[in-house]
């Protein structure tokens, strides 16, 4: 293997979370009595903390932010975090790793509780040596540290750093990497472009799966 301890992003990288983001948003906001900005694209919810989302893509004060995540989280932990599609070749990817001795982490921004049940109803949990998510306030979730906690969690030390790799679709991804002093893996899959990818500085950009068995199996 090229990489033994392989840490994923969630959203836009192992499952296709758009259903249950999007119905979440709406519902939202509805409660609120805001209108969603003509033109937003909810897709730019997908990757980021929802506080900061809330406030850069649909107008909201910080304020009514912190109402929006309370809102969104009604809908989220009921139906959307069932509303989740886990991506074609990712199950086999994930045997295939644990096979051949390596380690698969999770490392997302989204909240550790919902993360961990997203990757039960899906059937992947059983995967991944060390999963880490945010806490429910979004406090420490820059990706750096998120990622960071799931190498500790999964007991990696830092001279094993560079046999580690983050695979992620959005730029916080590689620019949480890059902090972090690993490789990184843009996947165009998801919900960033190649371009995005590119321009952090993503060690390799990809479009496919079976181009992710060659990176970290040689």
């Amino acid at each position: 293997m090229n990489y033994k301890y392989i840490a994923f992003d969630l959203d836009g990288t192992l499952t296709d979370p758009y259903e249950g983001i999007t119905n979440s948003i709406k519902y939202a906001m509805k409660q609120m009595q805001k209108p969603i900005p003509e033109g937003c694209d909810l897709a730019l919810f997908i990757g980021p903390p929802l506080y900061y989302s809330f406030e850069h893509y649909t107008n909201l004060t910080a304020e009514e932010a912190v109402r929006a995540v309370d809102e969104y989280r009604v809908y989220y932990k009921d139906k959307g975090l069932y509303e989740n599609v886990i991506y074609d070749g990712i199950a086999d990817l994930l045997a295939r790793i644990r096979k051949e001795g390596g380690m698969a982490l999770v490392g997302t921004s989204k909240p550790q509780v919902f993360a961990e049940e997203v990757l039960r109803d899906v059937g992947i949990h059983k995967y991944f040596n060390a999963i880490s998510g945010a806490d429910m306030s979004e406090a420490h979730s820059s990706k750096e540290e998120i990622i960071r906690r799931s190498l500790r969690l999964a007991g990696v030390p830092e001279s094993e750093y560079k046999y580690c790799l983050m695979v992620g679709d959005r730029r916080f991804d590689i620019e949480g990497a890059n902090l972090c002093g690993i490789h990184s893996v843009g996947v165009t899959w998801g919900y960033g472009d190649r371009a995005e990818l590119e321009g952090e500085g993503a060690t390799y950009v990809i479009d496919t799966v079976d181009e992710l068995h060659k990176i970290i199996f040689g």
